[in-house]
Formats: structure tokens, sequence, C-alpha cells
């Protein structure tokens, strides 16, 4: 709850998403006070309320799939990440201009940095994420094994949803 105004304000402005829908775990008012800031750009859905359609063994990626078997024609492109994971792109590049380089593909895989807790022991509530963790963690020091997120392209037929690709020694361990 304490990042998620962030994550939001952060993909609409920075990213460029064009409409965020989050599908909460837990029932939270503070949440549903945040989301409701963002009327037209965010939509709030409660996984207790879909529990009937979806896995619970694998409730993150069956969660996706629906949302993509009810959303997948209104939209173009989806990029499914938690409220703890920043798309960042260099200076002069943009969430638009990667769809249209990639508009022929069924999507496109983002390399997953992880960062460390900068040496901090107790968690600061007067700073966001960005500002809190700004050192890369030692997962990539050895960059032979790295994790991907998915950004899928929904006109695609045949385009499938996978989260937390893992790739070690150029080969898919999917």
């Amino acid at each position: 709850v304490q990042y998620l105004d962030e994550w939001i304000n952060y993909n609409l402005n920075k990213v460029g998403a064009e409409h965020i829908y989050i599908y909460e775990d837990l029932e939270s008012e503070s949440h549903k006070e945040i989301t409701d800031k963002y009327k037209d750009k965010v939509t709030l859905f409660y996984i207790k309320d879909i529990m009937h359609d979806i896995d619970c063994e694998q409730k993150q990626i069956t969660t996706f799939n629906y949302f993509l078997k009810k959303y997948k024609e209104k939209l173009d492109f989806v990029a499914f990440i938690d409220i703890d994971e920043f798309i960042d792109f260099d200076e002069d590049y943009s969430m638009e201009q990667l769809m249209n380089d990639f508009e022929n593909y069924k999507g496109v895989y983002l390399y997953w940095k992880t960062y460390g807790a900068n040496q901090q022991i107790y968690n600061d509530k007067t700073k966001g994420v960005l500002e809190r963790f700004t050192t890369l963690g030692d997962t990539l020091i050895d960059d032979t094994c790295f994790d991907l997120k998915t950004i899928l392209n929904t006109k695609k037929e045949g385009a499938k949803m996978k989260t937390h690709h893992e790739v070690c020694d150029g080969v898919n361990t999917e």
C-alpha cells in the first residue's frame, strides 16, 4: 500500500500507460482510496471476486489469463508487472516507441533488474521506492542468469503470457 500511489503515477506519467488494471489479493480500503484518485485511468479488481474462475494453486498466471480472456479485444499491449516492479527506459526511448518497434511481434520480454536494500535497515516511509532503492543487487554480478517480464501484443494469434520467464546461459528454463 505504501508504494501504490508512486507506482500508479510512475506508470501513467513516466512509462505512458493508458490504463492500469490492478488485481488485488487483499480487500483493502487503502488500495481503493488510492485507486479512486485515478478513476478514469485505474481499475481495481479483487481476486476474491473471481476465485471461481481461477486456479488457486497457480493464482498469478490464471489471473493473468482470466484478464486476457476478458480484455484482450479491448487492448493492444499489456504489461504484466507487480507493484514492486518498474519499467524503465533510456531518456530517448518510450513505451510508445517500443510498441511501434515491436507491433509485428507477439510480445516483448524486458530484462529484470533487481535492486538491493542500499544498506537500509528500517523502512523510511517518507521516501518512495525509486528514491530508496538505487543500487543493483548482487544477483546481477553474474549476468549468465536473468529473468524477463512480458509485454504481450494481444492482437497477435498465439501470443502467450509467461511470468518470471527465466533464461540461464542463453537457454530458456521454462
